[in-house]
C-alpha cells in the first residue's frame, strides 16, 4: 500500500468514532430526561471523555508507537504524519460541506 494511504484507515476510524460521539451528544437530552441529580450526567461526560481519548489515541498513535518501539521508527513517523494529514483533510472536507450547507 502506498505510504500516503496507510494512515487513511486510522483517520477514517477516528472520524467515524467522533461522528458517533457527536450524534450521541446531539441526542443527549433524550438520554438524561428523568434524572434530577447533576452527578450522573457529569459522570457520564467525564467517562465519555476519558474513553474517547483512549480510543482515538489508539487509532492515531497506537500503531505508530508500536512501529517505533519495534525499531521501525521511519515507518512509525510516516504513519503518524499520514494519519494526521488525512484527519486534516477530513476536517477541511467537513468544513466545506458545512459552508455550503
Amino acid at each position: 500500500m502506498n505510504r500516503i494511504f496507510r494512515g487513511l484507515p486510522c483517520a477514517l476510524a477516528t472520524a467515524i468514532y467522533v461522528g458517533g460521539v457527536a450524534f450521541l451528544l446531539s441526542n443527549i437530552e433524550a438520554i438524561f430526561t428523568d434524572i434530577s441529580s447533576p452527578v450522573f450526567p457529569i459522570t457520564f461526560m467525564l467517562l465519555l471523555f476519558i474513553t474517547s481519548a483512549t480510543i482515538t489515541s489508539s487509532f492515531v498513535i497506537g500503531t505508530p508507537l508500536h512501529l517505533y518501539f519495534s525499531g521501525k521508527s521511519k515507518e512509525g513517523f510516516l504513519l503518524l504524519f499520514s494519519t494526521v494529514g488525512w484527519l486534516i483533510l477530513i476536517i477541511l472536507v467537513i468544513l466545506l460541506l458545512l459552508a455550503n450547507y
